[in-house]
């Protein structure tokens, strides 16, 4: 009678068993257990049923034990995590003889196909070491008696980018409430100095973001909207390098030409921005946070034109800008929604702001609906400057093409040089055996 013995997440002999006729299917693996099917045929057809990542049909034989354990299917790696988490994976399914010692499994945490010394739990916390690099897990089954067979699962690279955001505007885009004193600009996130601003850094330098960022203007002691941005960026994108890049200057507009083409904001804000992506080639250009809007509400004219000034600004941007092309992210924000209530041409740069996505593709609007003012009633709160960070950054994730770091679009899982399942596109594996059980 052939034995077969069929385990999830470590051996656990007392699991129970059950005598079967052949073939043997619709088996249910338990995590922790084991279960021990007895046959009168040599091979002998299991389908395993769950979990589903081991579901599949297998033709087990007594004489490909031979040599020892047998995978059928190798351990496959969790999603990748931030930095100082732990990465888990999925055991691989082996198949050993149950007449022998039940068979050893043991890992081996891998970093570009060496060992990490001292690396053998189920799981891995991941280290600022590991950016740029690729693991892997070794899985090895040994059993007495029988023999010692090592498989691998597919390496997933830990890939680290520094992508690129400008943000331009006027003063609320500066921020001009002071901090809350809640959570700062994460690690991860820098920032291109200006000199004599709060920073201390030299023009062009790439510093750390600090609770006021190296805009043109504002009480070192302030904060802006890209501070709980780059918080909600940091938690979404964990492995990623931000790096800002401050313009804004209060009682700017497009009216007086500040940030039309040729005008001297914005004409310094694509040089800043040229200038990093050209000293780091690497670097990637990811979009533009806009908030301006108040200096152009001061007239009928310049307001009713401001839909049109703001269309061709965000045109020669994405023309102007190295790294930039017709589908850069371009997120407008709301201004105060009380003090814009007070007045018409008020209203109509607003309407102008909101309705850019409808105007101009790949663009997005953070609404400040709800949001309260300072006592001057033209500038965010901390509170609303909060909520509006958050309000870009969700605008911005819909646009975003890089949700997450690059990987293998379909890992292939293979053994012995043949493809028998894809991550992604799981099919059913045969491969010859007599007793499974998955490793630790």
């Amino acid at each position: 009678m052939l034995s077969i013995s069929l385990a999830l997440g470590g051996l656990n002999p007392d699991a129970g068993s059950i005598e079967a006729p052949d073939p043997v299917s619709e088996v249910v693996l338990t995590p922790g257990g084991v279960l021990e099917v007895l046959s009168n045929l040599d091979p002998v057809e299991i389908t395993v049923s769950a979990p589903a990542d081991y579901a599949g049909t297998y033709s087990v034989t007594q004489a490909a034990l031979a040599a020892g354990p047998v995978n059928l299917v190798p351990a496959r790696l969790d999603a990748v995590p931030a930095i100082g988490q732990p990465i888990g994976h999925m055991p691989g399914l082996w198949v050993f003889d149950a007449a022998l010692p039940a068979a050893v499994i043991t890992v081996q945490w891998q970093r570009d196909g060496v060992d990490i010394a001292g690396e053998t739990a189920p799981s891995y916390v991941l280290t600022s070491g590991d950016l740029g690099t690729s693991l892997s897990l070794r899985e090895t089954a040994t059993q007495a008696g029988g023999g010692t067979q090592v498989q691998a699962s597919d390496a997933v690279g830990i890939v680290s980018r520094t992508r690129v955001l400008a943000l331009m505007g006027q003063s609320n885009m500066v921020g001009f409430a002071p901090f809350d004193g809640g959570a700062a600009y994460p690690g991860g996130v820098l920032q291109v100095a200006r000199s004599g601003r709060a920073s201390g850094g030299n023009s062009g330098d790439i510093v750390a973001a600090q609770t006021l960022l190296d805009h043109y203007d504002g009480d070192p002691s302030f904060m802006g909207p890209a501070l709980q941005f780059a918080i909600d960026y940091a938690a979404a994108h964990p492995n990623d390098t931000l790096l800002l890049v401050p313009d804004a200057k209060g009682a700017t507009g497009l009216a007086a030409g500040q940030w039309t083409k040729g005008g001297f904001y914005y004409d310094t804000a694509v040089a800043r921005v040229n200038a990093v992506l050209a000293d780091n080639p690497t670097f990637e250009f990811c979009g533009i946070l806009w908030h301006q809007g108040e200096s152009d509400a001061g007239s009928a004219g310049d307001a009713a034109a401001y839909a049109t000034r703001l269309d061709t600004m965000i045109a020669d941007m994405r023309t102007d800008i190295t790294g930039a092309d017709a589908d850069t992210p371009f997120i407008a924000g709301g201004m105060v929604p009380d003090w814009v209530a007070a007045d018409a041409n008020r209203q109509t740069v607003q309407a102008a702001l909101s309705d850019t996505p409808n105007r101009v593709s790949r663009a997005g609007f953070a609404d400040s609906a709800g949001l309260s003012p300072l006592p001057d009633g033209i500038h965010f709160d901390a509170a609303a400057l909060r909520s509006l960070g958050s309000r870009y950054f969700t605008a911005f994730n819909v646009l975003d093409d890089a949700s997450s770091p690059p990987v293998d679009p379909d890992p292939a899982w293979d053994i012995d040089g043949t493809v028998i399942q894809s991550a992604l596109t799981p099919a059913a594996p045969s491969v010859a055996g007599t007793v499974v059980l998955e490793g630790i």
